[in-house]
């Protein structure tokens, strides 16, 4: 991680964005919780530009992790628009294991009203909750982290978009519905 900061440094950015898990994570001490969030902010330190944070499921697995995530970020979810691009950050443990909540699909439906022309629109979130593999706990009743991501990308619908995720370790490239 602090190599990768000092060649963002070198790249000379406007800001920087992420994609989840920057603490162990799956424990429920503040004390250690605490600790490793200060190690990144201390990582952190050297970029001088913004740094967008999104939610990993190591940093939100419990209660306890997401009230020290509300307590240093606030919302877990959130967008923004830079010169004409949007920039759409998705929680995909919004609610629990690989989920998105409904409430967060309403939040990004008035986001893409009120912003209904960007070039382009870039989205970030941890988990590829779209693959049958990340969502583990599917429901048939469209409660499930995959069943939300499909009315996402039905909000997208006619967009031009990209998303960003990780969580697998490794580069995968997919192109879904052109």
């Amino acid at each position: 991680f602090p190599d990768a900061i000092r060649k963002l440094i070198r790249l000379d950015p406007q800001f920087v964005m992420s994609i989840g898990d920057f603490i162990t994570g799956y424990m429920e001490d503040r004390k250690w919780i605490n600790q490793d969030w200060v190690d990144v902010a201390v990582e952190l330190a050297p970029l001088k530009v913004p740094f967008f944070y999104t939610v990993g499921n190591h940093d939100q697995t419990n209660p306890v992790l997401v009230d020290e995530w509300t307590k240093r970020f606030g919302r877990s979810y959130y967008h923004f628009s830079y010169k004409n691009v949007l920039f759409l950050v998705l929680n995909s443990e919004d609610g629990g294991y690989s989920k998105i909540s409904q409430t967060q699909l309403d939040y990004f439906r008035k986001a893409l009203a009120d912003n209904p022309n960007p070039r382009w629109t870039f989205v970030f979130l941890h988990k590829p909750i779209w693959d049958k593999h990340e969502d583990a706990d599917e429901k048939k009743d469209g409660s499930d982290g995959r069943t939300a991501f499909l009315k996402f990308e039905e909000m997208m619908k006619g967009k031009k978009y990209t998303v960003f995720c990780g969580h697998t370790h490794q580069y995968s490239r997919d192109v879904r519905d052109g």
